[in-house]
């Protein structure tokens, strides 16, 4: 039986092209660690996807920033679904240290004006208003200013991994400044400080 394909950006692919370190996964994830064997790996990416495309006359692909520069949303127009991979996070803390907050946020915005049913990467389905509340946290994020204490309340303060803010706000103030690095909270949430 043949695989299913992979799509992905070109970053994607360069990405899961280098070998998997299951322990990074495990301290980045303490609740899965057990899911990450020794032997892990990822899929290569079949399909690489730089501009948006039909992939059938049913699902179109559009290549838009997100947790990650370039990720890829899916579209089943008919359906009134979306797909939003990584520009998803729904009740859990999205993950900011490789990404650029005021394109994630164009991102979001772009995707509130339906009434779509929304799959994110990470969370339950939802819909505009779980958009809004990730739109206001991203910039609850830049708001702070380098402080993690300075986030503002919201619907946010009841999600999981909030350990991920300091990394979020460290990365949002660093990308208002030009350094496209990554935030050392990042580094220290992996182990490698």
């Amino acid at each position: 039986m043949k695989a299913a394909s992979v799509m992905g950006s070109k970053s994607t692919s360069d990405q899961l092209d280098i070998p998997a370190d299951p322990g990074m996964f495990r301290r980045l994830l303490p609740h899965l660690a057990a899911e990450f064997s020794q032997d892990f790996t990822t899929r290569e990416v079949t399909h690489i996807v730089e501009e948006p495309a039909s992939l059938t006359d049913r699902v179109a692909l559009l290549p838009l920033p997100g947790e990650a520069n370039d990720n890829l949303v899916a579209h089943l127009a008919d359906e009134d679904v979306i797909f939003l991979g990584a520009v998803g996070s729904f009740g859990v803390t999205p993950l900011l240290f490789d990404s650029d907050p005021i394109a994630w946020i164009k991102s979001l915005e772009s995707l509130t004006e339906g009434n779509e049913l929304l799959i994110p990467g990470h969370g339950p389905p939802g819909g505009q208003a779980d958009v809004e509340d990730m739109i206001n946290y991203l910039r609850a994020c830049i708001d702070a200013d380098g402080d993690p204490s300075q986030i503002a309340k919201g619907p946010w303060d009841l999600w999981a991994d909030r350990r991920f803010d300091a990394v979020n706000v460290e990365r949002a103030s660093m990308m208002m400044s030009g350094d496209q690095f990554v935030p050392k909270a990042m580094l220290e949430l992996l182990g490698f400080t």
